[in-house]
């Protein structure tokens, strides 16, 4: 008595596995190929500086606030934190038009986000 399994072909209660296909050697030579052209079209240098040219990073310091923001499509966001041990005045203007001023808290964080890109950001002073 003979049978197919999705295992393997059985005669007589003996098992036999079936024989897997081997790729040809044309379609590994293929893969490779595909491999090698592919680590070679667009070097990681290339491919960072444009991500790098639409997402550039800012930075910076004034008076007691440490600042940073990254640039947007429509809107930009910017992280602060006050490094000072009393109250202080923050301003910041946006290309929109767009202003934040607030009195933040020593050693507080926050963010602001408005329209545009960041013109500026000023430590108005002690906060009275």
């Amino acid at each position: 008595m003979r049978y197919t399994t999705a295992a393997a072909t059985v005669r007589g209660g003996q098992e036999r596995p079936r024989r897997r296909r081997l790729p040809s050697r044309t379609a590994v030579a293929l893969a490779a190929a595909a491999v090698t052209v592919g680590s070679i079209a667009v070097p990681a240098s290339a491919a960072t500086a444009g991500t790098a040219r639409l997402r550039a990073q800012h930075s910076g310091t004034s008076g007691c606030f440490n600042w940073s923001w990254a640039d947007g499509w429509t809107t930009s966001t910017l992280y602060f934190h006050n490094t000072c041990r009393r109250k202080e005045w923050l301003h910041i203007e946006w290309s929109s038009g767009d202003g934040f001023l607030r009195g933040i808290d020593a050693d507080a964080k926050g963010h602001a986000e408005a329209d545009g890109s960041v013109l500026y950001v000023e430590d108005g002073g002690p906060y009275n």
